[in-house]
């Protein structure tokens, strides 16, 4: 199993258009057949949903047989790609736990393609990296087998977490939209494969300050020679690099803390003792 698993370069797009993110997540294509498993979980989130997804207030599970219906048609005709975000590990078996969606637009062959992101977790799934992981091995593949370059990510202003994976993925802030749908939204772009290569700059920079495993970072100047997938790799190398090295710096502050702690104990209990010979001797001398 071992062997197999290290033979796989993520994330990898499979020949039904699923896309393996890592050992433990995966893209499906939407269909009508994922309604039976996913609609108690639209309605147990519903109110979670709802805050920032106006279809959720009102959905039903026709309703939603109706859109994911359309769903599998819009990914044949290659104009609109929505995936369920399936987790595999100790806490989700087997279990979607979320979407993402990919609305593109093509001008011509010889240009490269844009597209909008959209992405919701079910209300119990939030907090575990998922959408980050998702979004950034969907961009990865679509740059590459699609040449999509630019991702577009409308998110409303109050939506913290929305906006927390477009700054986790290392997109930029290009301005707010207001009264957008009655509603003001920030909008985010993420550029490949300036703003992938970045941020393992950026990454790098971070763990050369905590002294932890650099990766080399990719040259800008050679673009052209760059594979995405790799990036890909090396960035996620990098990032447990980073993590690794924050964990060792919090071990080490805890370590510090509690020696710093054991020596003032010491120091205190030395100068207790001092104390009660001086009042003692004190005693002794009246």
């Amino acid at each position: 199993m071992r062997e197999f698993l290290t033979s796989i370069s993520y994330p990898s797009l499979n020949e039904d258009g699923s896309i393996l993110v890592s050992p433990e997540l995966s893209l499906e294509p939407i269909k009508v057949d994922h309604v039976k498993e996913m609609w108690p979980q639209v309605k147990e989130s519903q109110e979670h949903l709802a805050r920032f997804l106006p279809w959720a207030e009102n959905a039903s599970k026709e309703s939603l047989t109706q859109y994911f219906a359309k769903c599998e048609e819009d990914f044949v005709a290659n104009t609109n790609r929505v995936y369920a975000i399936r987790v595999n590990n100790h806490l989700f078996k087997k279990q979607v736990v979320g979407c993402i969606s990919l609305k593109l637009n093509f001008v011509g062959k010889n240009y490269p393609g844009n597209a909008e992101l959209g992405y919701y977790l079910f209300q119990d799934a939030t907090g575990h990296n998922f959408t980050h992981e998702a979004v950034q091995a969907l961009c990865t593949v679509t740059y590459t087998h699609d040449n999509v370059q630019r991702f577009e990510i409308k998110v409303r202003v109050e939506n913290t977490a929305s906006r927390n994976v477009a700054l986790k993925l290392n997109a930029k802030f290009e301005g707010e939209l207001r009264n957008y749908f009655g509603q003001d939204y920030c909008l985010y772009s993420y550029v490949l494969p300036d703003d992938f290569i970045q941020q393992n700059q950026l990454i790098n920079d971070r763990l050369v300050e905590g002294e932890g495993l650099a990766i080399a970072p990719f040259s800008i100047e050679n673009l052209e020679e760059v594979n995405v997938e790799e990036l890909a790799e090396a960035t996620r190398q990098a990032t447990n690099n980073l993590n690794q090295a924050e964990a060792q710096n919090m071990v080490s502050r805890i370590v510090a803390q509690q020696n710093a702690s054991v020596t003032n104990n010491e120091e205190f209990e030395i100068e207790a003792e001092q104390s009660a010979v001086d009042n003692s001797e004190a005693k002794t001398s009246n």
